[in-house]
């Protein structure tokens, strides 16, 4: 295992956190606000240790392997969680546990906080942030080192080109980059399309950050719970597009193909679900007299977005909705948006080959000598791929039951329980009010914030990442011993 190469690329990390620190702490000076020290000595703290590793790891090998691969992952989202808690605890803002909680929280993009929304704007922005930074971290890794580890997750078959994912550095630069620009350019696009609904520079700059990263976290007077038809339309046009796949924005506009990016099965899929849950939501609302026509409509449809892209934004009461409205949201807290996004859940891909997978064994039981072959966007989807799908879908729903039960140990029902669990993997914090709770890590016992901050990791770590780092572990330890 190349030690240098890890150190240079936590360096390369912890060196672009640095300089992202730097941006609340210009706003601090500028306003004169608390948090200028905490800022200074966080940013300082983040440069200096980035500059160590990076020089440390100065003649690696240009090559990264799947174990390295699969500790990287790990160790890049204990540096972010690191540095997101330093400000917080170096303002005495927050305990270093609820500081670490926050920090999770925000660069897994759940959005759940133990931040009142009433601090410091250098703070909310700094909340804002990790977001974006989580959000970039996620759409960066399943595009260069997640498709070693994993066999793409099924990410190529969203592409109507091939792309070649590869384990050398040079090749994954490359389609970092790509996705990279994708990203800083629907944010600038995201923030002037807030400003021209109303909102000044602050709010719309912090309200682009959490939409694109579907952080979802960011409360404020002036959108004033998206009261504003023009104010939610836009949102609900970050949602979607933030729903879909960078990897294949980057690749249509490359190619300047971008009528590609609406023939893909997997956003046409995501679109048809949002279209038919949108109208069920409404009806329904409708037909109990929660609201009328227009406002069932306006917010069924945004809720159902809003839940479907794991944004959690919020523009009504969803949580005493009926029960058949909040059991929907519930649902779509699992399917996620597109694979290449920074959206939560399973990904709408992973169930379009599943569902496919089993008409295949519908088929093959009817009969027996038919070959039958799963195919999507006409790329054939390898058997092995099949394969990695459906024991990630048991992985994601084994460890989805088993921190229900270990939650309920801290007092919560059942239901509560099973929507703070769906909230911290599927990484949509609102979803935890579907059953009664509240979308804050505060009131939480100690041990119950430690195991949701494990969980919201578990749910980006694409949990594969995280075995093989424990298989590598257990068995150095075997060969040691």
């Amino acid at each position: 295992m190349s030690i240098k190469l890890l150190m240079f690329i936590l360096g390369r990390i912890a060196l672009i956190a640095g300089v992202v620190l730097l941006l609340p702490l210009g706003l601090a000076v500028a306003e004169q606000a608390p948090g200028q020290a905490a800022f200074a000595e966080a940013a300082l703290l983040m440069l200096v240790l980035g500059l160590f590793l990076a020089l440390a790891g100065r003649g690696h090998q240009r090559k990264v392997m799947v174990r390295e691969g699969a500790l990287l992952l790990v160790l890049v989202w204990l540096l972010l969680g690191i540095t997101g808690m330093l400000p917080y605890l170096l303002d005495g803002r927050l305990n270093w546990l609820d500081a670490g909680v926050e920090s999770i929280s925000g660069f897994t993009t759940t959005g759940m906080s133990c931040l009142p929304d009433s601090s410091p704007r250098p703070f909310l922005l700094w909340r804002s942030l990790t977001h974006w930074l989580g959000g970039l971290t996620i759409i960066v890794s399943l595009v260069t080192v997640l498709p070693e580890i994993g066999g793409c997750f099924g990410i190529t078959l969203s592409l109507h080109q091939s792309i070649a994912f590869s384990q050398m550095l040079g090749r994954m630069k490359k389609a970092a980059y790509g996705v990279c620009s994708v990203y800083i350019f629907f944010t600038l696009v995201l923030t002037v399309l807030y400003l021209l609904c109303g909102l000044g520079p602050f709010d719309a700059l912090n309200l682009s950050l959490v939409t694109l990263a579907t952080g979802g976290r960011y409360n404020s007077p002036a959108i004033n719970g998206f009261e504003d038809v023009l104010l939610a339309t836009a949102a609900m046009v970050g949602m979607f597009f933030s729903s879909g796949n960078f990897l294949l924005y980057w690749e249509a506009a490359r190619r300047r193909q971008l009528k590609e990016i609406f023939r893909d099965t997997e956003l046409r899929a995501f679109t048809f679900l949002i279209v038919v849950f949108g109208f069920i939501t409404a009806w329904h609302l409708w037909r109990f007299g929660v609201y009328d026509m227009f406002h069932s409509l306006r917010y069924g449809f945004f809720e159902v977005l809003s839940f479907a892209s794991t944004t959690g934004f919020a523009s009504s009461h969803f949580e005493i909705w009926p029960a058949f409205d909040r059991y929907i949201l519930f649902i779509l807290v699992f399917v996620g948006g597109c694979i290449g996004s920074s959206t939560g859940g399973i990904k709408v891909i992973r169930f379009l080959v599943m569902l496919k997978s089993a008409a295949a064994e519908m088929k093959r039981m009817l009969h027996p000598h038919m070959i039958v072959h799963i195919a999507l966007d006409g790329v054939s989807v390898p058997l092995k791929v099949v394969g990695r799908i459906l024991s990630f879908f048991f992985l994601f729903l084994s460890v989805f039951f088993i921190f229900v039960l270990l939650i309920s140990l801290s007092g919560m029902t059942v239901l509560e329980s099973m929507g703070l669990a769906a909230a911290c993997l599927s990484s949509v914090g609102p979803a935890a009010m579907l059953a009664g709770g509240a979308d804050s890590f505060v009131y939480l016992p100690a041990w119950t914030k430690v195991a949701c901050s494990c969980l919201m990791i578990l749910g980006r770590l694409e949990i594969f990442s995280f075995l093989i780092v424990l298989q590598t572990s257990f068995s150095s330890l075997q060969r040691k011993w």
